[in-house]
Protein backbone atom coordinates (compact mmCIF):
# COMPACT_ATOMS: atom_id res chain seq x y z
CA UNK A 1 0.00 0.00 0.00
CA UNK A 2 2.88 2.47 0.87
CA UNK A 3 4.08 1.61 -2.41
CA UNK A 4 1.18 2.10 -3.95
CA UNK A 5 0.43 5.76 -2.42
CA UNK A 6 4.43 6.55 -2.97
CA UNK A 7 4.12 6.07 -6.71
CA UNK A 8 1.13 8.68 -6.91
CA UNK A 9 3.25 11.21 -4.69
CA UNK A 10 6.41 10.42 -6.92
CA UNK A 11 4.13 10.94 -10.22
CA UNK A 12 2.96 14.19 -8.79
CA UNK A 13 6.59 15.52 -8.04
CA UNK A 14 7.72 14.42 -11.15
CA UNK A 15 4.82 16.50 -13.33
CA UNK A 16 5.52 19.88 -10.73
CA UNK A 17 9.34 19.51 -11.34
CA UNK A 18 9.08 19.09 -14.96
CA UNK A 19 6.79 21.94 -15.02
CA UNK A 20 9.21 23.81 -12.96
CA UNK A 21 11.89 23.29 -15.46
CA UNK A 22 9.84 24.13 -18.70
CA UNK A 23 8.28 27.09 -17.55
CA UNK A 24 9.47 31.14 -17.16
CA UNK A 25 7.22 32.15 -14.56
CA UNK A 26 8.68 35.23 -14.63
CA UNK A 27 6.66 36.57 -17.87
CA UNK A 28 3.40 35.32 -16.35
CA UNK A 29 0.96 38.27 -14.90
CA UNK A 30 0.07 38.30 -11.15
CA UNK A 31 -3.17 37.46 -11.88
CA UNK A 32 -2.39 34.19 -13.84
CA UNK A 33 0.02 33.14 -11.12
CA UNK A 34 -2.73 33.29 -8.66
CA UNK A 35 -5.19 31.12 -10.72
CA UNK A 36 -2.10 28.79 -10.95
CA UNK A 37 -1.70 28.45 -7.14
CA UNK A 38 -5.35 27.92 -6.74
CA UNK A 39 -5.12 24.96 -8.69
CA UNK A 40 -2.39 23.41 -6.88
CA UNK A 41 -3.79 23.73 -3.95
CA UNK A 42 -7.48 22.42 -5.05
CA UNK A 43 -4.80 19.35 -6.04
CA UNK A 44 -3.47 19.30 -2.99
CA UNK A 45 -6.73 19.16 -0.81
CA UNK A 46 -8.23 16.24 -3.06
CA UNK A 47 -5.12 14.47 -2.42
CA UNK A 48 -5.53 15.45 1.41
CA UNK A 49 -9.27 14.50 1.15
CA UNK A 50 -8.15 10.97 -0.35
CA UNK A 51 -5.94 10.93 2.56
CA UNK A 52 -8.56 11.40 5.01
CA UNK A 53 -10.78 8.98 3.08
CA UNK A 54 -8.03 6.42 3.71
CA UNK A 55 -7.51 6.37 7.26
CA UNK A 56 -11.62 6.55 7.92
CA UNK A 57 -11.51 3.02 5.58
CA UNK A 58 -8.87 1.58 7.76
CA UNK A 59 -10.93 1.91 11.16
CA UNK A 60 -13.97 1.41 9.60
CA UNK A 61 -12.55 -2.14 8.41
CA UNK A 62 -11.05 -2.78 12.18
CA UNK A 63 -14.42 -1.89 13.49
CA UNK A 64 -16.40 -4.17 11.11
CA UNK A 65 -13.56 -6.98 12.11
CA UNK A 66 -12.41 -7.16 7.99
CA UNK A 67 -9.10 -6.13 9.13
CA UNK A 68 -6.59 -9.14 10.32
CA UNK A 69 -3.36 -7.45 10.66
CA UNK A 70 -1.93 -6.96 13.76
CA UNK A 71 -2.46 -3.34 16.00
CA UNK A 72 0.88 -2.70 15.48
CA UNK A 73 0.59 -2.94 11.72
CA UNK A 74 -2.67 -0.78 11.59
CA UNK A 75 -0.83 1.82 14.13
CA UNK A 76 1.96 1.82 11.39
CA UNK A 77 -0.86 2.79 8.73
CA UNK A 78 -2.47 5.38 10.36
CA UNK A 79 0.89 7.46 11.54
CA UNK A 80 1.76 7.10 7.25
CA UNK A 81 -1.81 8.32 6.49
CA UNK A 82 -1.36 10.86 9.35
CA UNK A 83 2.05 12.41 7.94
CA UNK A 84 0.69 12.55 4.39
CA UNK A 85 -2.35 14.39 5.19
CA UNK A 86 -0.41 16.73 7.44
CA UNK A 87 2.14 17.25 4.82
CA UNK A 88 -0.96 18.03 2.06
CA UNK A 89 -2.50 19.81 4.28
CA UNK A 90 0.46 22.23 4.97
CA UNK A 91 1.37 22.92 1.37
CA UNK A 92 -2.79 24.24 0.76
CA UNK A 93 -2.00 26.28 3.03
CA UNK A 94 1.27 27.94 1.30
Amino acid sequence: MNLFWNTINLTIAGFALYSNLTSDYGLLSGNKLLEMQAKSQRIFLINGALDVGYIATGFIRVELGFETTTLLAFTHQLANTACITIHDLLYCSF
